[in-house]
């Protein structure tokens, strides 16, 4: 779909009129967003102060105010101790408290209480690309461990995310962004109704289409860290740009138009019975620039010049809760959720495409769930009793590429398999899962309250794993609280990773988080907030996936699951707000530190300390700090300001020195000094011009990593892994126009 096409659609849009009233959050006051419902955290209904989570939320007018571009933006903007980092094999990785992965599978993403995470390689691939965020109500973002409550993958925190329904947007409101430099059009349109005589059901829809083209090779050049030379003669330099043409930054993969399609049911006459029902469909995906090696090559693994990482994903969901005579509650909810994924890695041969050389990744995943609560509230006590049971089927082929067979590895444009041995050459399989969990509240007095629950999860391949928590709360007065948080978190590997080791009748054990946190919070008028968070944690990485090869065939035929290392670190982090009268001000920040690693392996990138150089994390900043400011200097004019400093990558340094020196090691191809460049820090700058020309009609420019015009190497992105490599962020602009009636 072209950009032309988009702009049309939005003038054909705009001259219908339909009645109704909306009251975006930008509209209510300090006092009123304080009161807004958090529902993260925790099973049994709290008060928001003594929610038993490190949580940040996020509005609609944060998520309008920050102009951010996609999802993921908007949560490097606003959550502390969050940092994203890029990957030469699919989307940029999101980190918290120092802990990321190369497959995106170390936090759970939730939407309406439904976790979205792919289970069979990559994690949450789906939606932080999407510049389509009309739909989103509010954003509760956990920091922490949080399977207790959300189940297992939830190990290093929890993305929440509600979407608008026809209860709370009444109306229509039409939403078109243009952005240049890093170019893109996107347009959204929401609509709601009441249906039948009584009015008692309400009707959302919703649907954002965007043509992203992203940013040329010139405005976002890959510098590598690495000598190399092509027939002979040299070729990459060291800490210069590749010398050959990249795809777009950000562009759309195989060049198709991202989209969103939300539809909502809510009915319910008051609160003790509603039902909602919803459908959900979303498909994107970035290309992204491949890796190279050190050695006498231009590129490792077929010479690839960029990979194009693609999904969709289709959700139905119906959830209801019913109050019982003794003011008990139940609930329950049963969804269907497929995910389709996809790669294309392409290959040149020095400047010459190679198309013998493409490589398909492809499979489909379908889950049925269901999930019943039983909820007890007595005066000092509130409780929570559940179980969970799970439907997967996996390694089915593609619906993008139906003949492609589902593989980890991959197949090559001629038929043939990567790996042609690989066990999951053998088709679908199904598995189950169960879980059985509670949640117990108590307030033992006035300003004391005690949280104590655990999960249970059993899946065919792994034994019994067991998620604790528990947590002790002390409101001081209104507005002081502090918190003593204990958690447990599990994730076990992929369902690639387990199906392999079922059938080679080995045991793939699950990741643990196991962390400790005190915070003290003090909210003074209400006007003033300040946030103190300290926290310690211990990871085990266990479920990754090392090749095989059968020395009689000399093929890779499987892989077997080995410890990675158990990483302990610290930190702390400062968050501080303000707002009064015109202004708004959110200020954090947060450190990261390794305090060690053991039962360490030669297959892993967290850090070189485990090899004796330095004693900090790899790919991850120990200092970030963050601004978020929004000054109304005019009753129509709004302007707006966030700034992100990752302060320095001493780990990546380090990891260099590592490779540098010890080039005989399992990760030679990782991290190369590159003159120093990748090491310093990275500063993002993004500025906006807001102006409300009608009731109806708002129009906003926003100016996005604006020190890239002075230096591009101010809004570098480090890669995981090749830490020493690095794709700075665009200087660019868009234009966002809002239309309501």
């Amino acid at each position: 779909m072209t950009q032309r096409y988009l702009l049309l659609m939005l003038i054909f849009f705009c001259p219908v009129a339909i009645s109704g009233e909306q009251r975006d959050l930008y509209d209510y006051s300090l006092e009123e967003l304080l009161q807004i419902e958090i529902t993260s955290g925790s099973l049994t209904v709290t008060e928001d102060n003594r929610t038993p989570a490190t949580l940040t939320l996020i509005t609609q007018q944060d998520i309008i105010h920050s102009g951010a571009r996609r999802l993921d933006e908007l949560l490097d903007i606003m959550v502390p101790n969050l940092q994203l980092v890029r990957h030469n094999y699919g989307p940029q990785h999101i980190g918290i408290r120092g802990v990321v992965n190369d497959r995106e599978n170390t936090y759970l993403f939730v939407v309406n209480g439904k976790a979205m995470n792919e289970k069979s390689q990559r994690g949450v691939t789906m939606e932080r690309d999407l510049p389509m965020l009309g739909d989103i109500k509010k954003i509760e973002v956990i920091r922490g461990p949080g399977s207790a409550v959300y189940g297992p993958g939830a190990l290093s925190g929890v993305v929440n995310i509600t979407t608008f329904s026809g209860i709370d947007f009444e109306g229509t409101e039409i939403i078109a962004k243009q952005g240049a430099i890093e170019k893109f059009t996107s347009l959204e349109i929401k609509h709601s109704m009441q249906l039948g005589a009584d009015k008692g059901v309400n009707l959302m829809l919703y649907y954002g289409v965007t043509d992203y083209s992203g940013a040329r090779d010139n405005d976002t050049p890959y510098i590598t860290s690495v000598d190399t030379e092509f027939n002979g003669q040299p070729y990459l330099q060291a800490g210069e740009p590749v010398p050959y043409s990249l795809p777009n930054d950000r562009g759309s993969s195989l060049g198709r138009a991202k989209h969103k399609l939300h539809i909502q049911i809510d009915a319910g006459d008051d609160d003790r019975s509603r039902v909602s029902a919803w459908l959900r469909y979303t498909t994107g995906g970035d290309q992204v620039a491949g890796e190279h090696s050190k050695g006498n090559a231009e590129f490792s693994r077929a010479n690839q010049r960029f990979v194009e990482p693609a999904y969709q994903q289709f959700t139905a969901y119906i959830e209801a809760s019913k109050q019982l005579s003794n003011d008990d509650e139940l609930f329950f909810n049963l969804s269907y959720d497929l995910v389709d994924s996809d790669r294309n890695d392409n290959v040149y041969r020095g400047d010459t495409y190679a198309p013998e050389g493409q490589r398909f990744v492809s499979y489909r995943e379908d889950e049925y769930a269901g999930k019943l609560i039983y909820k007890k509230d007595m005066a000092t006590v509130k409780s929570a009793l559940g179980a969970e049971v799970t439907y997967d089927i996996l390694g089915q082929s593609g619906i993008g590429n139906p003949d492609v067979a589902a593989t980890t590895a991959g197949i090559y444009s001629d038929g043939e398999r990567r790996r042609p041995g690989e066990l999951l050459a053998g088709g679908e399989w199904t598995v189950m899962s169960y879980a059985y969990f509670g949640e117990l509240q108590w307030m033992i007095a006035d300003d004391w309250t005690l949280f104590a629950g655990a999960r249970y999860d059993k899946h065919d391949y792994t034994d019994w794993f067991f998620s604790p928590r528990l947590s002790l709360i002390y409101a001081y007065s209104d507005h002081q609280t502090g918190k003593i948080l204990y958690n447990k978190s599990v994730k076990t590997a992929g369902e690639f990773d387990l199906r392999s080791a079922h059938i080679n009748d080995d045991r793939a054990l699950e990741e643990t988080l196991e962390s400790v946190e005190f915070s003290y919070t003090h909210t003074q008028a209400e006007a003033l907030t300040y946030q103190a968070t300290v926290f310690a944690q211990e990871i085990e990485f266990w479920s990754v996936s090392s090749p095989v090869r059968d020395p009689s065939t000399d093929l890779v035929v499987t892989g077997v699951n080995q410890p990675v290392g158990v990483v302990s670190l610290w930190g702390g982090e400062f968050e501080f707000g303000y707002e009064q009268g015109e202004h708004k001000l959110s200020l954090s920040h947060s450190y990261s530190k390794l305090i060690d690693i053991k039962q360490s392996n030669d297959s892993q990138y967290i850090t070189a300390h485990a090899y004796g150089y330095g004693d900090d994390l790899n790919t991850w900043s120990n200092h970030i700090s963050k601004i978020f400011y929004r000054w109304q200097f005019l009753p129509s004019w709004m302007f707006t300001t966030s700034v992100r400093m990752y302060w320095g990558f001493q780990g990546a340094e380090d990891w260099a020195n590592y490779n540098n020196n010890e080039s005989d090691g399992d990760q030679p191809r990782y991290g190369y000094d590159d003159k120093g460049k990748a090491f310093s820090g990275n500063y993002y700058i993004n500025a906006g011009l807001h102006k409300t020309l009608s009731k109806k009609l708002d129009i906003s420019f926003n100016a996005y990593n604006v020190l890239g015009w002075v230096d591009k190497d101010y809004n570098k992105r480090n890669y995981i892994k090749r830490s020493s490599d690095y794709r700075p962020e665009a200087a660019a602009v868009a234009l966002n126009l809002s239309y309501r009636f």
